[in-house]
């Protein structure tokens, strides 16, 4: 699970690019690049890496074996 202290310190990063924006347009802009990265980070360290190759089948693992 990512830390407190990694997540609080990438909030406080957007913060700060968000209080440097001129217009309403480049504020969405900046906040949507910085909280996708987040998402992302926190989306991966829940589940572990996505894969680069979205069509490749996930390799899953029963009681019977490798499937």
């Amino acid at each position: 699970m990512i830390n407190r202290a990694s997540l609080l310190e990438k909030i406080a990063s957007l913060e700060k690019a968000l209080a440097e924006q001129k217009n309403g347009y480049d504020y969405e802009k900046t906040f949507d690049e910085h909280w996708q990265a987040i998402s992302r980070e926190v989306f991966e360290e829940s589940l572990g890496p996505v894969s680069k190759d979205r069509n490749k089948k996930a390799c899953k693992v029963s009681m019977a074996g490798s499937l």
